[in-house]
């Protein structure tokens, strides 16, 4: 893989209060989801005190999870 290709498929790691924010969810609310295992993330310095990391990536895939798409109507024959 070339130094371009590579560029180019960087992915970016965000902190806990990156990713609330982004979804604008309090810091607990996003604790809960990692513990129910609704979003991916990393542990890096062990599992009491280490920092938390969420991989963009996971955090995309999570909002297209949870997006919600308007239920489709049947076209109605008003005025028969």
């Amino acid at each position: 893989m070339s130094l371009e290709n590579e560029q180019e498929t960087k992915n970016y790691l965000l902190n806990e209060a990156q990713v609330a924010r982004l979804l604008g969810i309090d810091r607990s609310t996003l604790c809960r989801l990692r513990q129910k295992g609704a979003i991916g993330y990393y542990r890096i310095g062990g599992t009491t005190g280490g920092r938390v990391l969420f991989d963009e990536r996971q955090v995309n895939a999570f909002l297209e999870r949870s997006e919600h798409k308007p239920a489709r109507r049947e076209p109605t024959m008003e005025g028969q």
